[in-house]
Order: structure tokens, then sequence, then C-alpha cells
């Protein structure tokens, strides 16, 4: 999703409806006893830095433990994995735009429960807009709202996370994309609620949207138009009280972010679509990484990764952080459903390694294959979901459509690890790591492509060759030399 943006420092503090009791949450009556467990995020941790603190599978082959066919449906966003179970939100309905909440055995697949109706209401849910997250015995996410349509409730909705019984909803809330989970608080950007019952602690500006939380402080984007222009500022409040710390304008037409304690990182893309190509580079508006001071806003650094190869819709992913880099994708061109029948794909996806500190490249993955998603780091591990052709030479002619595959590339050089190919083909989402597997979906896709979710470990076994990913000489690592 771009977000165009232009403005002028703003100091100071905003006024905020600070304990604002003003429109309590409505209860569910099938209230349930719930059991403690902590928070799970499908983006790594309140930060959205796309990092896990556990390790994912590292080979030397990897192999499928389950995996569901998941219809045309559209999934909200990656797997949440807690306390055993898998989470994932879907659309079921493209019209009424509503969906619902699946809940899925860890270790077996088995479906546990699933939530579609507001049992006090009788409406539909609206449709997950992001993964689910669990806090404390509780599954929170937003569902979106059609206001034209009348036949679900869109808000943001607390669900008991063995059960899936609704504990209570906010139907005036309909707005934020996502939301996050911290000290029994929820955070949307707009609003701050108390986890317990739903009731408003804090609100911000009514089209604040929630980037990350760290250490005590809450990181917004607030879109608005003045005039004719569409502006964004980068907002950091207070998690306490939502007093505002500072406000910067953000860098124009930005897709996504990260945060640290001490560093905002973002990704930017072209918004006009006004792209063209020499040479199998993008010479146009760059692709463009951020870091920002999360002390005070200011901007630390900007470095420029490019698309290679020929395309008119070139791609940088949200970034992923750890400790030493800064990981992001990108890609030539996109498209959905990738039935190369004449013309072989060839979208030339990277995925870079910067340096955390200034933004230098220290070296970057080169591949034909169409990366989906941003990359997900677990352990000394890059995990990076794509689509390509399956079994090893080079991408045949005719009919045989590209499948879903999965890189797992070393952090410190870029080395690929393994790779994989999953029986699927529609659009993939960042995977989810836990217990040492990785837990991958893909989306279903315009009714004609299924969707796909499924586990994947580590084994001594090479896979047969309907899992082997095709290289036709054309995935690489490149070091950087001298740090330059």
């Amino acid at each position: 999703m771009n977000r165009r943006t232009f403005l002028q420092v703003v100091g100071g503090t905003t006024a905020l409806s600070v304990g604002v009791k003003d429109t309590a949450p409505v209860l569910a009556t099938d209230k349930t006893n719930r059991n403690t467990v902590s928070r799970n995020n499908a983006r790594g941790n309140t930060g959205t830095t796309q990092t896990v603190s556990t390790n994912g599978p590292t080979g030397p082959y990897v192999t499928t433990r389950w995996s569901i066919d998941h219809g045309f449906d559209e999934l909200s966003g990656s797997p949440t994995i807690h306390d055993g179970t898998v989470y994932v939100g879907e659309q079921t309905d493209y019209v009424l735009d509503s969906g619902k909440i699946i809940a899925y055995d860890e270790e077996t697949g088995d479906r546990r429960w699933v939530r579609r109706r507001n049992p006090k209401t009788g409406h539909l849910i609206g449709r997950p807009r992001h993964a689910p997250v669990a806090s404390e015995g509780r599954l929170f996410f937003v569902g979106s709202q059609d206001p034209e349509v009348d036949y679900h409730l869109g808000g943001v909705y607390a669900l008991d996370a063995q059960s899936g019984r609704i504990e209570w909803f906010r139907d005036n809330i309909i707005r934020p994309p996502t939301l996050d989970v911290v000290d029994d608080r929820v955070y949307l950007g707009s609003h701050a609620l108390d986890a317990s019952t739903g009731q408003t602690i804090w609100k911000g500006e009514q089209n604040e949207q929630l980037l990350g939380l760290v250490d005590g402080i809450v990181f917004t984007q607030f879109p608005e138009t003045l005039g004719e222009d569409p502006v964004t500022h980068l907002i950091a409040r207070n998690a306490a009280d939502g007093t505002q710390r500072w406000r910067v304008p953000a860098p124009e037409s930005w897709m996504d972010a990260a945060v640290t304690p001490n560093t905002l990182y973002l990704t930017s893309d072209d918004a006009d679509g006004n792209r063209s190509y020499e040479n199998g580079l993008f010479p146009g508006r760059p692709l463009s990484v951020y870091a920002y001071s999360t002390t005070d806003g200011s901007k630390q650094w900007e470095r420029t990764v490019r698309a290679r190869g020929e395309g008119n819709r070139p791609y940088v992913s949200a970034p992923a952080v750890d400790d030493s880099h800064v990981y992001v994708s990108t890609r030539s061109s996109f498209s959905a459903l990738l039935d190369y029948a004449d013309h072989p794909i060839d979208a030339a996806g990277t995925v870079y390694a910067l340096d955390r500190e200034n933004g230098v490249e220290r070296w970057r993955f080169e591949t034909p294959a169409h990366v989906d998603a941003a990359p997900t780091v677990a352990g000394n591990t890059v995990y990076v979901a794509a689509r390509y052709y399956n079994c090893p030479g080079a991408p045949p002619s005719g009919h045989h459509p590209p499948r879903n595959v999965i890189y797992a590339l070393e952090t410190a050089t870029g080395a690929e690890r393994w790779s994989y190919a999953v029986d699927a083909r529609a659009p993939g989402l960042s995977p989810s790591i836990a217990n040492g597997k990785l837990y991958f979906a893909v989306s279903g896709a315009s009714d004609i492509i299924e969707g796909w979710l499924g586990v994947v470990e580590s084994t001594d076994c090479q896979p047969s060759c309907e899992h082997q990913v095709a290289d036709d000489g054309k995935t690489r690592t490149v070091q950087a030399s001298n740090g330059c």
C-alpha cells in the first residue's frame, strides 16, 4: 500500500482524549475462561521487524510436515503460531467483505475451531485486515467494514484463543489496518484500548495507523489531505498516555516500516507508476530504504536498492531487521497468477542485506524467481518466499506454471542454505517461524488458484525432483567489495 507524503516538522504535543470512556465495548454473552499465553505477532515482535528469537529449519534439506489446501479465499496475513496453535484470517466473501478466523493444531494441522459470526448480533464478522495477534489467552484483530453493506460487523475483536468465542468487540473502530498488544493494552495507532474489556484508554488522530511499539513508545503514520495534496506524518507517542513525543514528515510514497529501540526503518516505492527501464535497471525514481532516529525523528541515512530486469511494476518489500542488517526484497514486475505458458518467468528478484548502522550494502542474493513478500529472519537464516519452476534445469516451455518456493540464506554472507518448492502456486506471504519449523501460507487468487497452508521442517533426505527449485544458472550471491 503506497503512502504519499510531504509536510513540515511539527513540534510540541497534540491534545488527546486520555482515559476516555465515551463508547463502551459490547461484551459477548458466551465468555469463557482464559488460559494465559504470551503474545505473538506474525511479523515477529511489536516492532514488526520480521525477526523472531527462535530458530527455523536450517537443513541440510527440508520436507513438508503437513499441508492444507485453503480454497480460493484470500488470506489476511502470515500465520500466527503460539501455544500449540496456528491462527489464520481470511476473506470469505468478496461482495460482503466478510471473513473468518481459523485455528489449527500446530503438530497435525487438524482444525480446532473457526469463527465466522458474531453470536450476539448474528452478523458475519468482517474480513480480518491483518494477521491475528495472540496475547494472554486472547486473539485480537480488526475486521473490515464496508459502509454500504449491513451483513456483517467490522471493528476490533477479542476472541478466546482456545475456543474462538468472542469476548468483546468495538464496532466503532474500523479504520486501523493492524494492531498490536502489549502489557494488557491493544494499540491501533488511533486508539489504545484495555485488552481485557475493550474500553478506550486514550485516543490519537482518527486516521493514525500503527507502525510498531518499542520501549514504551508507539510509532504511527498519519495520512491526511491538506488542500489538494495528500500528506503524511510519522508520529511517536508515549504508550502510557498517548502524548506526542515528536512528529516529522514521512518520505514521499513510502511503503512499510520496522522499528527497533533506536531506529525506525522505512521502504519507499514510486507511487505514480511512471517507471522505465534501461539496460536491465530501473533508472527513474529509485526504490529506497530510510532510517530515522526513534529519539527525535531525524533521518539517519537513506540508501537506494534496485529492481533488476524488465518490467513496469518494480516492488520493494517491508524491511526485516536483525542485530546487524536490514533486509529487503525487490523485483521488477508482478503477477498474481503467473501462468507463463509462452513467456517463461524471469522476475529478477533480489534480496539485499544493508548494514543497519549506515545502510551500506553487505551482500545481495539474485534470483530469476518472482519474490512475493518481505524476508523473515530467524537465528542466522533469512527466509524468502517466491515463485519459480521446480525440478533442476532451464524453465520449460509450454504449460508449466511455476510453484511457490522458499529460499533459506545465511544472514552473514547471503549464501544459500537450501531451497524448496511446495505444492502451491498463488501469491505467497512472508514465512512464519516457530519451534524450529517454517509455516508458510499461500493466498488464494481470483477464484482460479487455490490457497495453501503448510509446515516445513529440516530433514537429512534430499527432496524429490518436484520439490527441488530450478536454478537455470541465474541464482547467485554477490558480496559487497570493500564495504561499497
